[in-house]
């Protein structure tokens, strides 16, 4: 029964470290959503297209 428990314990414990995860996550994408969502222009930088050389 004390392994049961334990189980149960550990169990617990990674629910709760994989929901401050996604919660983290949810908060970082809506944070970065609404501060884009506030700018007229773009807000995505990409780097310019460089071909790669022949070998």
């Amino acid at each position: 029964m004390q392994h049961v428990v334990y189980n149960a314990y550990t169990n617990a414990t990674l629910t709760v470290l994989f929901l401050l995860v996604v919660f983290s996550i949810l908060f970082y994408a809506l944070k970065v959503g609404i501060a884009a969502w506030g700018h007229k222009e773009r807000t995505d930088k990409e780097a310019p297209f460089q071909a790669l050389p022949d070998a």
